[in-house]
């Protein structure tokens, strides 16, 4: 399977994004929580998002849940699959497809998950 064939048609959407943060929408809330409400970040979410599937895997649907939010001046992608059938090596390959500015020196994703939120951002 070619992962090109899966593209999302918003290319707005996507530009300019420099992190990935795989998050549900609770976990998504309590971020802002934390660290808009509590330590003050700068946090823009946009409003609306996509479900998207990035490929197949045995004829299912490999689907993501995606929203964006510009957070300290930064614009990161927050995903979290939604799918009955999730491929994370698949996921990150689309991922690295479409983001090309959340490219690290070294190759890899800034992608990071609840947890580790305060290490996607390039300070």
């Amino acid at each position: 399977m070619s992962q090109t064939q899966y593209k999302l048609n918003d290319e707005e959407f996507l530009s300019g994004i420099v992190g990935v943060v795989e998050a549900n929408r609770f976990e998504h809330m309590c971020l802002w929580k934390r660290y808009h409400q509590e330590l003050n970040y700068p946090w823009k979410d946009r409003l609306s998002g996509y479900g998207f599937t990035v490929g197949h895997l045995n004829d299912k649907p490999v689907h993501i849940s995606l929203l964006t939010a510009v957070i300290k001046g930064q614009k990161l992608l927050f995903t979290f699959p939604t799918s009955k059938v999730v491929d994370h090596d698949m996921i990150d390959a689309w991922l690295k497809e479409n983001l090309p500015e959340a490219i690290l020196e070294d190759g890899y994703l800034n992608k990071v998950d609840a947890d580790n939120f305060s290490n996607v951002f390039r300070d």
